[in-house]
């Protein structure tokens, strides 16, 4: 049906760059389009194909459907193959690659405890891929942390060789063959080889491969390969390839299974109800397009030194922008990601909230607050409340963060002023009350995550089932190893006997902490409304607040607490901290637990943060427990480099990360106060405290917080910039 390019065009070569751009493409003149890496540009030789398609499906859908178009499916799977180094037999078409990590999951029939492992480079859509699949079978996900700069290609083979070794449980690896965002260029080839060596099958994503690296995948010999063709290979929306080795096409299925069920691998795939067969169709005629245009190899260097040229363009243009560490051999040919100063990432907008020429849309952050003050019944006047009382408390926390950045950091007056807005902290209050009661808890309750059960069985876990009593058992067994090598004198030569001293010593101290009916002394600390208190048989509760929201909460500007010193209690009972806190005090060492449920990322600054934390440790006995709660909707992965980070500061304080956990919308993390290791007192891990949050000076309509809030409605949803890498709120819309 189709001719060849070269029999019903001119066969002329045009020159890259503007001459092809205005032929052959139909992008907007007045913009600069560098973002194939999405969503692909289609060049008008196959768009108009593309619509010839479209005419005969509609001239005759019957004819088409029933007679056509199998046949030109099975020449574009020849001709793609041809293209990617594939016997026709091993390749299929899917819509896009993301796919694959379902198809693939869902075939290897997983077992609990199987392994899943990924890394903190997989794309974002696989890590969910993965975590949904672990949640379904019980499998377990495994996760290696590459960190910038890379080494080198032998460092990432050697890094997956250790943990396949030391996992065997893992039966599965998702491979990206080139990391998106963050442009690595993986060693599929050896990763591949390895994984079949253990056992291990692979799931290649290949989603930016197709049109930027030559691909064999009959010599790769991956388990499972797809690769986007609408993205660097011309073809129109939505296209992919699937290449199943031999060995697996019998057990794997399409996600829709239709009318060839059972008939093959590759009809399986071809016939999925009622759908587009254009993009399909045209993939064929899109690798002849490149051809055509000069071949794979013509494209790729073209691409590489315009890569080149735009990267020393960029640093020299740009001062301080860095390159990601990535040795040569790993780049990516056609991508490349930046590190971009502060001062190049600020947006402006017009007075209708669109981009200007310097930047992108943000909606107006005024928020309206008499929706929340009300109790819904329907479900969609619960929703309303939700999104108002959401729209309100991100506003409250953005409006503090534009402020300090206003203010050139000085974060101390940027509070001094928030303290005195009784207004503005009082519907603060209710908003997160009406959150934590009458939508998060019940989305925890449904999810069986609820954040507060998580501290209560960490603290069961710590105190009573012998969590603290094994922890300090392994810390004694490598206090004693040290002490050999070190050559240092032990008192005590037997290591079991050195082991059972030690701890015996520091539990017993833990045991005298606890008085009136062996509860736990624990301190909540920006409690909003004290959710401890249904488990007041097993807790004595000092709950905290800037502004409560209910009685049982005492009012405490935590971050100016005088903290009494111990010292000067010894020998006398302790003065209950109720009266303490009416005179701004908290007693040192006093606690077993404190408690940072959504907290932290409630102050603009990473130095409020660090000293929350530093009281923390200084109104906690030896051994006590901090846990952390903050709030994050993306996969485990995605802010990985953050709670990293987190964890280098609060334990340069003198704690050691005992517990994490992620659950669905929050980090979760213990942290015991150890006495064994020196205390840094001084701020410099503070920075460290960062969220992503911090580093967003988009200039947004500015807050009237001196005085009441406008009581608009009219954009009462689009408080906030959707584009923040973590959302500062669990279940957020």
């Amino acid at each position: 049906m189709y001719k060849p390019f070269s029999d019903d065009e001119d066969g002329s070569v045009k020159q890259f760059g503007k001459e092809i751009r205005d032929s052959d493409f139909m992008f907007d003149p007045e913009t600069t389009f560098l973002n194939h890496g999405s969503f692909g540009g289609v060049p008008r030789p196959l768009f108009a194909r593309q619509l010839k398609v479209l005419e005969k499906v509609e001239s005759n859908p019957d004819y088409f459907y029933e007679y056509f178009v199998l046949q030109e499916w099975h020449k574009a799977v020849a001709k793609v193959a041809k293209f990617v180094g594939s016997s026709p037999s091993n390749l299929t078409f899917i819509a896009n690659a993301t796919s694959n990590g379902t198809i693939a999951l869902q075939s290897l029939n997983l077992q609990k405890s199987d392994g899943i492992l990924i890394t903190n480079l997989t794309h974002e859509s696989l890590s969910f891929t993965a975590t949904h699949f672990a949640r379904q079978t019980g499998a377990e996900i495994y996760c290696i942390d590459f960190t910038f700069p890379l080494v080198s290609k032998q460092d990432i083979i050697d890094k997956y060789r250790q943990i396949l070794n030391d996992t065997p449980n893992i039966k599965v690896a998702i491979i990206d063959h080139i990391t998106s965002p963050t442009a690595v260029q993986m060693p599929i080839k050896e990763l591949i080889d390895l994984c079949r060596s253990k056992n291990v099958k692979s799931i290649i994503d290949g989603a930016h491969a197709p049109g930027q690296i030559p691909l064999q995948l009959d010599d790769l010999q991956p388990d499972f390969y797809s690769g986007n063709m609408h993205k660097w290979a011309f073809t129109p929306r939505a296209c992919a390839i699937f290449w199943v080795h031999p060995e697996m096409q019998d057990q794997v299925r399409p996600l829709i299974v239709s009318h060839n069920f059972q008939k093959g691998f590759q009809l399986e795939f071809f016939q999925q109800a009622t759908r587009d067969h254009a993009p399909f169709i045209i993939a064929g005629a899109a690798t002849e397009y490149i051809d055509r245009i000069g071949g794979m190899a013509k494209i790729v260097e073209y691409n590489i030194s315009l890569r080149d040229k735009a990267v020393e363009y960029i640093l020299k243009e740009f001062k301080g922008t860095e390159l990601l560490g990535i040795p040569e051999d790993l780049r990516s040919p056609f991508l490349t990601i930046f590190k971009i100063p502060e001062s190049q990432t600020k947006y402006e907008t017009n007075g209708n909230g669109e981009s200007n020429a310097k930047g992108v849309s943000i909606n107006d952050i005024t928020p309206s607050l008499n929706l929340f003050r009300g109790k819904a019944t329907a479900t969609e006047g619960t929703k309303d409340l939700y999104m108002d009382a959401a729209s309100f408390v991100k506003s409250v926390h953005a409006s503090l963060r534009q402020r300090l950045h206003e203010g050139n950091g000085d974060y101390l007056n940027v509070w001094q002023k928030h303290c005195k807005q009784d207004d503005v902290l009082q519907k603060y209050a209710v908003a997160m009350h009406q959150l934590a009661i009458e939508n998060w808890q019940l989305s925890e309750d449904a999810q069986k995550g609820s954040r507060i059960n998580w501290c209560k069985n960490t603290i069961l876990e710590f105190y009573f089932n012998s969590g603290l009593e094994n922890i300090l058992s392994k810390e004694a067994r490598r206090l004693f190893h040290q002490n050999l090598e070190s050559g240092k004198e032990i008192k005590i030569s037997n290591k079991e006997a050195f082991v059972s001293d030690l701890v015996t010593k520091q539990m017993e101290t833990v045991r005298r902490s606890f008085k009136k009916g062996n509860k736990v002394k624990l301190l909540d600390v920006g409690s909003c409304y004290n959710p401890f208190t249904e488990f007041s048989d097993i807790f004595e509760t000092t709950a905290v607040d800037l502004y409560p929201a209910t009685k049982s909460v005492i009012q405490c500007d935590f971050l100016n607490i005088v903290i009494k010193d111990a010292e000067l209690s010894k020998g006398t009972d302790s003065e209950p901290p109720v009266e303490l806190l009416k005179l701004n005090q908290l007693e040192a060492e006093y606690y077993h637990v404190v408690v940072f449920c959504l907290l932290l990322s409630y102050f603009p600054s990473p130095f409020q943060r660090w000293k929350c934390c530093l009281h923390a440790h200084q109104l906690l006995i030896d051994n006590g427990l901090l846990l952390i709660i903050t709030p994050d909707s993306s996969h485990q992965n995605r802010n990985s480099k953050m709670v990293k980070s987190w964890k280098e500061a609060i334990e340069s304080i003198g704690f050691i990360r005992c517990k994490y956990a992620k659950l669905d919308h929050l980090h979760c993390m213990a942290f015991r106060k150890s006495c064994n290791i020196t205390k840094n007192n001084t701020n410099e891990f503070a920075p460290s405290m960062y969220i992503p949050q911090d580093f967003n000076f988009i200039k947004v309509q500015k807050l009237d917080l001196d005085n009441n809030y406008s009581q608009n409605t009219e954009n009462d949803q689009g408080c906030v910039s959707s584009n923040l890498d973590m959302n500062e709120l669990p279940f957020a819309i």
